[in-house]
This record gives C-alpha cells, structure tokens and sequence, in this order.
C-alpha cells in the first residue's frame, strides 16, 4: 500500500492533505490573517464612531473603581516580580494543578489574592455579575412601586 504525501513539501507525516508541518505553518498564517482582519474591522468602527469609542474609552478610565482594579493588578505583577508574592500551583477553588490568576476579592486590600485557575476565575466573576445583576433588578422594582 502506497503511504499519502503532503501536497505541499512530500512529507509524509501526513493528515488532512498536509503534512504536520506545512499544516502548522498554515494554521499560524491563517490565525494571522484573521488577527489582522479583525484589526481591520475594528480600526474602520473606530473611525466611523470615533466621538462614540473615544466618550467610551474616557468614562471607563476615569471610573474610580476601575483605576482602584488596575492599580491592584499592577501591585500583585510588581510583587511577584520582587519576590514577595508567589503565585500558587493549585487552583484554590477546584484543587486543579495548573497556571493559576489572582483574583481579588476586594481591590482596597491589592496584595491579599486566591490563587485560582482560569476557568474558576471566569465562574467567580460570571457569579458575581449575577449578584449584581440581581440586585439592580430589586432596586429598580422597588423604585418603581
């Protein structure tokens, strides 16, 4: 039995009409083409609605709980690159060895952090936004009647 070739180099680690290589390198050329599209489109919107970005991009820097969230952010990168934090091995939450993030519970006390895995972190936050959601939902109908 004949072994396929890749269409491209003749290579014959071969899957989908390419060989792995030729099939990588076709993968990052496409991924880069779609960033720059993607930078494309988003640089036309800008220029289209520029008052509407820029109104955007000045309400949300100069929002007080937004500064005190980067300032903390910005303490625990310098902290860990002195030496006086160290990030965690095992998510907090789920008990999973991966990278882990620091989540914050409160953005006044920076350096206090849980060390915690990706996808507990986006479940935290997704929590928390519903806490939120909630409460603005009972304060509006109370309003209201």
């Amino acid at each position: 039995m004949e072994t396929k070739k890749c269409k491209k180099c003749g290579g014959t680690d071969f899957a989908y009409g390419q060989c792995r290589p030729c099939r990588n390198a076709a993968e990052r050329e496409r991924v880069k083409l779609k960033g720059e599209h993607h930078r494309e489109v988003c640089r036309r919107w800008k220029q289209l609605h520029h008052e509407q970005a820029m109104a955007s991009v000045v309400a949300w820097t100069k929002n007080p709980e937004h500064r005190k969230q980067v300032r903390a952010m910005w303490r625990v990168r310098r902290a860990i690159k002195d030496g006086r934090l160290v990030p965690a091995d095992r998510c907090s939450i789920c008990g999973k060895h991966c990278k882990t993030q620091a989540h914050h519970q409160s953005y006044d006390r920076p350096l206090e952090v849980d060390w915690v895995c990706r996808g507990c972190q986006i479940a935290v936050h997704n929590a928390v936004r519903e806490i939120v959601r909630t409460a603005q939902k009972d304060t509006q109908l109370a309003k209201a009647s």
